[in-house]
């Protein structure tokens, strides 16, 4: 079970940097040289940037520092993140909901955390939002996100949660998921080989498999549709011990990837799966919170979530086509 921890920021992709802060237009303290920022509004009213892209390459805005306390907060905004302007931002609500104009204001060195993340923020103008919300695939409920904050030229789109399935085409979708979490499976058991535990199994009768789509997200691209999803399969047996009745779970795969849709037809890119192991140490569980469209590529937007650890991490795709692949991944805390 992820619980709350404070513990150090550690930056994935370091060797991307941002070589200059926007430039500012002095009259209205807006980017101005295509400069594109992305960040998350906190329930609490404050604000965390998380990246930024400079001439087509992604850097994180809040970077690990030993000297901040552990008792704290997790990391520090970086020195283009603290030039970054106050206003020409926009709120995308989280939801139903307009979206509106941010404006960004400093809370000073020592300011306490964001409540989303845990790391030194912003105050804002964004509405509050209380409450908390449940992590996919974990028993720890969220501190809630209010909204995703844009600088520059980007849109933010959020897609449709489409996990219950509620039309033909999504239940088509899920049947060519549950294909895809066998091929999975398989593949994963030919790559382990002796250490694959299905092999601890072969051959109890009573051992049940059951596989379960945890997230489904649906976003339009011109003709297209892509699918986000994460699933996993379970096996397990009942049996009685002692007079009760136990369970006894053998393996789990757990994998998340993307479906397309279009014309002429439905396919699933190749997935990135693992058995998950005993106390989910190494069980990465993804929350997509939306999409930015920037010109012609789509960066999709997730919050990861692992032992002891999360992050935000963007998938780029360019053209629409190709399999997003990740660009840069933003820890953001411990657990």
């Amino acid at each position: 079970m992820l619980r709350s921890a404070l513990v150090v920021l550690a930056i994935a992709g370091s060797a991307i940097v941002l070589s200059a802060a926007p430039h500012q237009n002095p009259r209205t303290d807006t980017a101005i040289d295509g400069t594109v920022a992305v960040g998350v509004a906190c329930g609490d009213r404050t604000f965390v940037p998380l990246a930024a892209r400079t001439k087509g390459r992604w850097a994180a805005l809040i970077e690990a520092d030993e000297r901040v306390s552990l008792q704290y907060f997790f990391g520090v905004l970086t020195p283009p993140a603290r030039r970054l302007p106050r206003q020409g931002w926009t709120l995308y609500p989280r939801g139903a909901g307009a979206p509106r104009p941010l404006v960004l204001r400093s809370r000073g060195t020592d300011s306490d955390p964001g409540q989303c993340l845990y790391t030194q923020a912003f105050d804002s103008n964004a509405p509050p939002l209380p409450g908390r919300v449940a992590c996919p695939g974990c028993t720890q409920l969220l501190p809630q996100i209010g909204g995703i904050g844009v600088l520059g030229p980007a849109r933010f789109e959020s897609g449709d949660d489409v996990t219950a399935q509620p039309d033909e085409d999504s239940r088509r979708v899920a049947s060519l998921i549950v294909r895809e979490v066998h091929v999975a499976e398989r593949r994963l058991d030919r790559e382990t080989g002796e250490a694959s535990p299905l092999r601890l199994f072969t051959g109890r009768k009573e051992v049940r498999s059951v596989v379960r789509l945890l997230s489904m997200i649906r976003h339009r691209i011109g003709d297209d549709e892509w699918y986000f999803f994460q699933a996993q399969k379970r096996h397990g047996e009942w049996f009685v011990f002692e007079g009760k009745r136990m369970y006894k779970e053998w393996a789990v795969v757990l994998l998340h990837g993307w479906v397309r849709s279009s014309s002429t037809g439905i396919a699933a890119l190749p997935a990135d799966a693992s058995f998950v192991d005993d106390g989910l140490k190494t069980s990465r569980f993804y929350r997509l919170t939306g999409v930015l469209v920037i010109d012609e590529r789509i960066v999709w937007i997730t919050e990861g979530f692992g032992f002891e650890s999360q992050w935000v991490e963007l998938f780029e795709a360019a053209p629409a086509r190709q399999r997003p692949h990740s660009v840069l991944t933003v820890d953001t805390g411990g657990s």
